[in-house]
């Protein structure tokens, strides 16, 4: 019994430190999104061109136009240049992970940092064992992701759930299990075939759904349907709609009771926002509209930041038009025309937040 063990210790320590070095130098930061790893090795060769980043999931990838808000920011005689590093799907904890990599990698060029704060450690389940969320999952972010389930104010049933969740991909990703034809497929011609369009029009890091259901249909047709079915149900479903904007207003009134603050999201967030100012990086936080995660829980994060570094464009009771049908991709996301408005809107609160510094 004592061999048995000791060979399992043995080959548990074995296959360990194989992963160890397999995650340090073949695999590099990324490497499983294809978008994600797209946006790295376009920002190695031109990051000098930039000045500022967004840092986000969905809710800025499709929705926050560069062009846009530089061009406003700009316009009030403000140094701004900015690519749009955020990504679909990408949770808070994700984001942690990515401005911390980023800062690390291109912080001696950056003047200013805009991060999301749209969502906790939740995911859909439809992610688990995908290599795009696998892939990410290291023991600090398993970490950070158990710590904000067990703070977060949800059921002990499915606290322990997702959990659960995080410590299983954190295996799959130490191990590579499952993942044999991605790590293959990457290692052989995975750092050449990349689909540029995910850097958008302008290479600038924007690309709305809008734009996304065409590529979709040239690529992946399942997946295009998929888009297209989210975009019809949001048009024919209008007591839906108008449910999900009665939530949000009684959210932001302060009319549910799931306002209690997650300390170590605001803990990590604020850290990260130290380490950013040390190196001369403005770090703002922005909330957008149509977010899942309730509103009560990430303005009890939002209320606790300082001033001077924040602004939200979510509350229907005050921003109605990105809201509206007419301005909507689907029941989460703005379509092109409402990306522009929110562009814009996003662009003059960098502005009053940058003469307001002065």
């Amino acid at each position: 019994m004592k061999r048995i063990a000791i060979k399992i210790g043995l080959l548990f320590a074995i296959v360990s430190i194989a992963s160890f070095f397999v995650h340090k130098f073949l695999l590099p930061f990324g490497w499983g999104d294809d978008s994600l790893y797209t946006k790295i090795q376009y920002l190695e060769k031109n990051h000098q061109k930039y000045n500022s980043l967004i840092i986000g999931g969905s809710l800025e990838y499709r929705q926050i136009n560069p062009y846009t808000v530089d061009s406003i920011v700009q316009g009030s005689g403000i140094d701004m240049r900015t690519f749009n590093m955020a990504i679909d799907g990408h949770n808070f904890v994700q984001q942690m992970n990515d401005m911390d990599y980023y800062l690390d990698k291109w912080g001696s060029s950056l003047d200013y940092i805009i991060v999301s704060l749209s969502s906790e450690s939740m995911f859909l389940k439809n992610q688990l064992h995908q290599i795009k969320f696998v892939q990410w999952v290291n023991l600090k972010s398993a970490f950070l992701g158990t710590k904000i389930n067990l703070e977060a104010p949800m059921p002990l049933k499915r606290q322990v759930q997702f959990s659960y969740f995080y410590a299983m991909t954190l295996v799959e990703n130490g191990l590579l299990f499952g993942l044999g034809d991605e790590f293959s497929r990457f290692l052989v011609y995975g750092k050449y075939n990349r689909d540029l369009a995910y850097l958008g029009k302008r290479n600038d890091g924007y690309f709305p759904y809008d734009l996304e259901q065409d590529h979709m249909f040239l690529d992946n047709q399942w997946e295009e349907k998929l888009l297209r079915l989210s975009r019809e149900n949001y048009l024919k479903q209008k007591p839906q709609r108008d449910s999900l904007i009665a939530i949000n207003k009684r959210q932001f009134a302060g009319q549910t009771k799931d306002n209690k603050l997650i300390e170590s999201q605001l803990e990590i967030l604020l850290k990260l926002k130290a380490k950013a100012e040390k190196m001369g990086i403005k770090v703002y936080v922005s909330v957008p509209p149509r977010t899942r995660t309730s509103y009560a829980v990430l303005m009890a994060i939002y209320d606790e930041l300082p001033a001077d570094c924040k602004f939200e464009l979510a509350d229907p009771r005050i921003y109605p038009e990105f809201y509206e049908v007419e301005n909507g991709y689907n029941f989460h996301h703005l379509n092109v025309k409402g990306a522009e408005l929110y562009s814009k809107a996003f662009g003059e609160k960098l502005v009053e937040l940058e003469k307001a510094r002065k």
